[in-house]
Parts: structure tokens; sequence; C-alpha cells
């Protein structure tokens, strides 16, 4: 802080430097002169808010101690006072020189400072961050009114005058921000602020009131994911929600034949999110979702999982048509091709024979779904089957088409009755009787 000059009287001035000093003020006193040289013994004398006097001896000459400041060409500091007072109260103290060789000469100075006091009372705080359990009071440091500020304060009530403190912080870098946890959900708290310095604390800020989030479910889930799928089982996994403040218990899974899980296959509760699924069968849509379980209720569903089991080999194949015969053993067959099983089918493998096919009369495979077969004996009992084959493997035979081909080229289906070429017969106990 700079000299504050009083006025010339002769060649002498006094001047006072004023600082605070924690509760404190310092005056620190300065005399000078405008080039006229003096060697003699000098006093400053005090009133106002301190008194007494000091004693200097005045040897300034132009220059001798190398300070000059505008028309002062030399000057000395010669004492500094230590002012107590009440925080916050003006200290003014005059200083008046005597003692000069030039009797005439009694210039004085008087200097005022407040003395530090404790902070201004902060502003209202506001509160951002705001959750189910959690807020953060944030504050705006008030003037200091002479003396740093060394901590901040933070403090939550339940109500908007009075009330029961909730929680405190005390910052001792002065912060100007508290994240408060552990508040209870959907309850109005208020806030207010402090900030200290050496002389002492401010007064609270008004309290300034939030309420904390509302309880709520978790999150609705990811859909589920599905590994180590055969044809049979598979696992499923699913991943923890949002909380939204809630605590989860455990986990719900539903399993499907249909997306509309009107008919649940399974209805699984459990504390975890892998799920095992055995027993299901192959090539076979699964339809899967699950929710969290929490202190405050279920979430929505996941998104449903569509998982398709693993290929099978086809299905049976339904017995197969005769289409026509002829009399030199020529027969023409065809069938129906069966699902699948999830793997395309590469043949069919199409079987004649006489008896139990251990040596079939005819076993040929291919993708056509007709067969013309010749060579076959005429008038002898004879059966035909077909399977459908897939990467996965061989299905199962179809029931066997048993037939006879007649001389005359005409053929009988053995069954219990058969139109043939416009006649029907009659099996009797193994015998074909037309019927007329």
């Amino acid at each position: 802080m700079a000299i504050s000059w009083g006025s010339w009287d002769g060649h002498l001035i006094v001047g006072c430097e004023v600082v605070r000093d924690g509760a404190d003020a310092l005056f620190r006193w300065y005399v000078g002169i405008d080039g006229w040289d003096y060697a003699d013994t000098q006093q400053l004398n005090y009133s106002g808010d301190d008194s007494g006097s000091k004693s200097y001896f005045n040897d300034l000459t132009a220059g001798s101690h190398g300070t000059h400041q505008g028309s002062v060409t030399d000057y000395m500091q010669v004492d500094t006072q230590r002012v107590t007072g009440s925080p916050g109260e003006t200290v003014t103290v005059t200083a008046t020189l005597s003692g000069s060789y030039i009797s005439t000469e009694t210039p004085h100075k008087t200097a005022s400072i407040s003395l530090a006091n404790v902070p201004a009372t902060p502003t209202v705080p506001t509160v951002t961050s705001i959750t189910q359990s959690s807020a953060t009071v944030n504050m705006v440091l008030p003037s200091n009114n002479g003396s740093t500020i060394t901590q901040t304060k933070f403090y939550i009530y339940t109500a908007a005058t009075g009330g029961t403190l909730v929680t405190s912080y005390t910052s001792t870098t002065a912060a100007t921000s508290k994240n408060f946890t552990g508040l209870s959900a959907a309850t109005t708290y208020y806030a207010d602020v402090a900030a200290t310095n050496a002389i002492g604390t401010s007064a609270h800020s008004t309290r300034k009131a939030f309420t904390t989030g509302s309880l709520v479910a978790p999150s609705a889930p990811v859909v589920a994911v599905a590994s180590s799928v055969t044809q049979t089982t598979a696992t499923v996994t699913g991943a923890a929600p949002a909380t939204n403040g809630s605590i989860i218990s455990g986990y719900q899974f539903q399993v499907a034949l249909a997306s509309d899980f009107a008919s649940l296959q399974q209805d699984v509760s459990q504390p975890g999110l892998v799920l095992s699924l055995t027993g299901k069968v192959a090539n076979t849509h699964y339809y899967i979702r699950y929710r969290a379980n929490s202190n405050n209720g279920y979430s929505d569903w996941s998104p449903t999982l569509d998982l398709l089991t693993s290929p099978t080999v086809p299905s049976t194949p339904a017995k197969p048509v005769l289409d026509s015969t002829t009399s030199d053993g020529i027969a023409t067959f065809s069938f129906v091709a069966p699902d699948n099983g999830g793997s395309a089918i590469t043949g069919y493998l199409f079987q004649v024979d006489e008896s139990d096919y251990s040596t079939p009369l005819s076993s040929v495979t291919s993708t056509a779904l007709t067969r013309t077969i010749s060579g076959l004996p005429l008038d002898t009992p004879l059966k035909a089957r077909v399977r459908a084959i897939n990467a996965i493997g061989n299905g199962a035979y179809s029931v066997d088409l048993e037939f006879t081909i007649s001389p005359g080229g005409d053929f009988i289906i053995h069954s219990d009755g058969e139109f043939v070429a416009g006649e029907f017969y009659f099996n009797n106990y193994g015998e074909w009787i037309k019927v007329t």
C-alpha cells in the first residue's frame, strides 16, 4: 500500500501507510523533506484511537536515504503502531511532528482504516445434481471483510427455519461446493452456507429448499444374449440395468414358445443374470425375456430374445405315393418334402424291396421328389420307403408303401381297400379280391 502524505509545514511532511494485520491495524509512520537538510531529534505525538509518542533522529538530507516520492525528496520510516479494536470498527490515529529546530514546523497526518471483520453473509446457495439420495450444495464466496476466507461451511436442515440439522460439512480449503449423499428419497430439505476467516464465521445464508427424487424401479434391462446353443440346451445371459436408486434383489426370466408369452414354458426367479436352458427341442424358436426385482418393485421387461435351437435331421416324410406302373415292371413314385429340421435337405434316399431292405431291389439317393424304378417283379408284393438327408444327418424312414404290380400293368395298393384303375379291391387276409 502506498504512503499517504499529509500537508507540508515548512520543509517537513508526515505520511502514513496503514494496513490490516489479522484482527488489528498497523500504522507505519514516515517523515519526509523537500530537500532541506536536518540533523536533530524530533518526535511524533499520537492522538485518536491510540496515544503516545515516538522520538527519532532526523538526519534527512536530499537523497541521503535514496528515497523519493513526488515533491518529497527524501523520507524515512520512524515508527510502526499496532492498533486494536472491535471487528469491523474504524480506527483513526493522528500523528503530529514536534521538536524540529525550526520550531514553527509542526506537520501532521491523520489516517483511518476499518478493522477486519467476519466475512459478509453469503448469498442463497444453489442446489444441483439432485438424485434420490444425493445433492450438491453450491455457494459464492462472500466479501472477506479484510481477512482471507479460510473455511466454508455447508448445512442441510429439515425446515426453512429452525428444524433439525441433517448433516453438515466444513471445507478447510474454502471450497464452493459440497456433494451430500445418504439423503432420503422424495424428501424436501433446506440448505444454507457460511464462511470463516481469522476473525470468525459469518452469519448463515438464507436457506434454499430442494426435494430429492422419488423412488422408482430399475430401468428395463437390455435384451439377453444367447450362447452355447445346441439342439436341446442354451445359456442365456442378461445385464444389470440402471438401478435408479433402487436395490436390485434378483431377476425374473420367462421362456415361451410364442412371442406373446401367453403360455409359459418356464417362469424362473433367481438372484443371478445367467439362465441355463435344458430339455429343449431342436430347431425351435424360444422367446425369452427378463426383468429386475427391487425394493421399489419390478422393472419393465427387457426386449424379447428370439432363440432358435440348433437344427436337427429332417422330419419323417409321409408314405410315398405310387403314381403309375407298366406291365414290364416300371413304377413311378412321388413324395412330399418333410420339414428340413433347420438345415437344408441335401437328398432323399428312396428304396424298394420285397422284404426287409437288407438287399433292396432299388436304393437311390437324389434330390428329386419323384422316382421311376424299372425292373420290378410282377405279381409280387413289394414295398417302398423314403427318408430325407441334411447336413446334420439322416431322417427317419417313412411308413412303407405296400403294393403289387399286376401282369397287366395295373397295381394294387395293400391296404384294407383301394381303387385301382377304376376297380375296387378288398384285402381278404392277404388275398386281394376285386369287388364287382
